[in-house]
């Protein structure tokens, strides 16, 4: 591990290091701990409250745009970092990030195998996609007990994992949050204000309040979410590790 000492600028009071998270000095924590591979953390940019920088005036312009999109989400993702790439590990690599407590996930693309591939490309190595969903905008992915049911959902299944020190919400947790804040998940009128028409959905509030994923519990008779994580609404690919090779269970 080499030091590069213009990488890690000191407070100018005290002398003590500013750098919070990753790089050299989360390298040497996880080395002198046993917490694993130093390199990951390179690819991690933690999520962080952002409500109070965001641009509404602009960003409404991008909500509701057509298609599958949610280009809003995506400006929201930019501005924090949130677009980075994954990590990409081998198989062997994913195994003990697994069993060294990382959250094992699972996220089918494609409907074929040659679109499966090219999108499983795309998210390892290309530009993110926020995608539209039910329960929030983002990229979804199955936890593993639910690794089957990923097969209905495309052709290429992707081994993912993410990590364990992500700021996770529950889904139940973050629409009260929304509601005591006077935003819905289903929207806000065009008679609203800005902030509160970009806000008013999961993805892109919980985005822009700092979460990295948010964990999609299941909804008990009372209204109540509680029980087995039945899907994974991921908001950071940089808090992701991907496997490089491909589940296909058509193949």
């Amino acid at each position: 591990m080499t030091w590069n000492e213009h990488l890690h600028p000191r407070d100018p009071d005290d002398g003590r290091f500013i750098e919070r998270r990753g790089g050299w000095l989360a390298g040497v924590s996880d080395l002198l701990g046993g917490g694993g591979d130093a390199t990951l953390d390179t690819h991690y940019r933690p999520s962080r409250d952002m409500r109070e920088e965001l641009d509404y005036d602009q960003l409404v312009h991008q909500v509701n745009t057509g298609g599958h999109k949610d280009d809003a989400l995506g400006a929201i993702w930019a501005q924090g970092g949130q677009d980075g790439l994954p990590r990409v590990v081998d198989q062997g690599e994913m195994d003990r990030l697994v069993a060294s407590g990382w959250h094992e996930l699972w996220r089918a693309v494609g409907q074929t195998d040659v679109e499966g591939q090219q999108y499983a490309d795309q998210f390892r190595t290309g530009e993110p996609f926020p995608g539209l969903g039910g329960y929030g905008n983002g990229t979804y992915a199955m936890p593993n007990w639910r690794k089957q049911a990923a097969q209905g959902y495309g052709y290429n299944i992707m081994r993912m994992a993410l990590r364990p020190d992500a700021r996770i919400a529950e889904n139940g947790d973050i629409l009260t949050e929304m509601r005591d804040q006077g935003y819905t998940d289903f929207g806000a009128s065009a008679t609203d204000s800005t902030r509160n028409q970009v806000l008013s959905e999961v993805g892109r509030y919980a985005s822009a309040a700092g979460y990295d994923a948010v964990a999609l519990r299941q909804l008990q008779p009372d209204g109540t979410r509680s029980g087995s994580i039945v899907e994974w609404l991921i908001l950071n690919r940089t808090a992701l590790a991907v496997q490089d090779t491909d589940w296909l269970p058509y193949g």
